[in-house]
């Protein structure tokens, strides 16, 4: 019989998926940079832990694993909820002074038909800049950008995180 983890209240046990777990509870980020470095956070019962890994192939092709004090610049997708800002809290408290967040956030990339599509667009795109901006202001002990993109989330995502050469990716769902 399948008990879980020690300390999994949910008593759900990791499954792998790729090169990383995921509890399956839908509760999890699970980011990937350059260094194959991921930054988990578990949201469980009211409780936030985060935590490094890298997955297995990484481990046994580089024998030194990197801790959050060692990233440079992580890229930090925000979709303008609550709790994809809460991620941000975890990471004032374990990034060092010297790394830079990159906020991104994806708007849709709908094709317009007409003048007033347009003129929503780019009120779209003003609320998405104002909205990073605020999130900048609200966390000023983090070293951070923002950029706003504009098509599938997933593959602006990672395109930026190819561009600006990140270390290590931070995602909820």
């Amino acid at each position: 019989m399948d008990h879980g983890r020690p300390g999994d209240p949910t008593g759900r046990r990791a499954r792998r998926e790729g090169p990383f777990r995921e509890s399956g509870s839908g509760e999890e980020i699970v980011g990937r940079g350059r260094s194959k470095t991921a930054i988990t956070f578990h949201r469980r019962e009211g409780h936030a832990h985060m935590r490094m890994m890298r997955s297995k192939a990484s481990r046994t092709a580089s024998p030194r694993h990197r801790s959050p004090r060692s990233l440079r610049k992580v890229l930090v997708a925000l979709d303008g909820s609550p709790a994809g800002e809460m991620i941000l809290k975890h990471l004032e408290g374990i990034l060092p002074p010297r790394a830079t967040l990159l906020l991104v956030h994806v708007l849709p990339n709908p094709v317009p038909s007409s003048t007033s599509e347009v003129t929503n667009l780019l009120h779209l795109q003003e609320d998405a800049e104002e909205y990073l901006e605020g999130v900048r202001e609200r966390f000023p002990r983090l070293r951070s950008k923002w950029v706003v993109e504009t098509g599938d989330p997933v593959e602006r995502i990672l395109a930026t995180a190819r561009e600006e050469d990140v270390d290590a990716l931070a995602l909820t769902t």
